[in-house]
């Protein structure tokens, strides 16, 4: 009876042990390559189209700078930007209604440049925001910067933790739609919102959770802008949100060392 304890034992632990190396190889196995960071491939002499939409921050310094950058390194004719102050993703979804801003908006694509920004001192229009679905088919773009979730902060603070399901719902569709075909997916990288003073640290956090999980699922990148900025009201900007010129130019040159090194 001892005899067939005992190699009872001695199987179960052959078992675990087996289970054990099996656990810990299979994390090896199926371990995924990190996410490149280039926009274009090194060394590639192909010209690249790029496609960049945003919120009143890429309306604002930030895009400026943004604008000057995407022109210089990939030429005037390649680059398309559209921004929409106070817009959000869902506003430039094809299924919704369209979303007017009245606080500025940006538009420069080969041959045009519209720029209107209430914060800036210019003249503002009731502009439409265009929907992503129509500027994907009409630049075909090979990579698209998304700077976007702003002001899904407003949403949080407003509704609390029940608002997740529908803001996580809501960047699902739109990265469906950032991905017209299975032939053609362009490169995606989005800018997550840069850090405030007005807002607190868990609807920051809850919103930079949200695109990162979304694009961890979608394969996009993402440039976590909170890691390279700070919100000094009086410095930085002076509504607690929206950034000043050298502030906005300094989180654009982040943003380029991180996508080109």
């Amino acid at each position: 009876m001892r005899f067939y304890f005992l190699t009872a034992l001695v199987c179960f632990v052959s078992l675990s042990c087996s289970l054990a190396e099996n656990k810990t190889v299979a994390p090896e196995q199926t371990k995924k390559k990190p996410l490149r960071y280039e926009m274009v491939p090194l060394g590639g002499s192909q010209k690249v189209k790029v496609l960049m939409i945003g919120d009143s921050l890429s309306v604002g310094p930030f895009g400026s700078s943004m604008q000057n950058w995407l022109i210089q390194k990939y030429g005037d004719n390649n680059v398309a930007i559209y921004a929409s102050c106070g817009s959000s993703p869902e506003h430039w979804l094809a299924e919704n209604a369209v979303f007017t801003s009245k606080c500025g908006y940006r538009e420069k694509r080969p041959g045009k440049l519209i720029y209107e920004n209430r914060d800036g001192g210019s003249p503002t229009r009731v502009r439409p925001a265009p929907k992503i679905e129509k500027l994907i088919a009409l630049h075909r773009p090979d990579a698209i910067i998304v700077q976007m979730g702003t002001n899904h902060f407003d949403v949080l603070e407003k509704n609390g933790d029940k608002a997740i399901p529908q803001l996580a719902a809501t960047y699902e569709i739109f990265s469906q739609a950032l991905k017209p075909s299975l032939f053609r997916k362009p490169s995606v990288y989005w800018v997550t919102p840069p850090d405030s003073s007005r807002f607190s640290d868990k609807i920051e956090r809850t919103v930079d959770q949200l695109i990162a999980t979304n694009n961890k699922k979608h394969g996009f990148h993402t440039f976590y802008s909170r890691k390279y900025t700070r919100y000094t009201k009086g410095q930085t900007g002076s509504d607690g949100v929206h950034y000043g010129n050298a502030a906005g130019a300094a989180w654009a040159l982040e943003f380029q060392r991180q996508t080109t090194r």
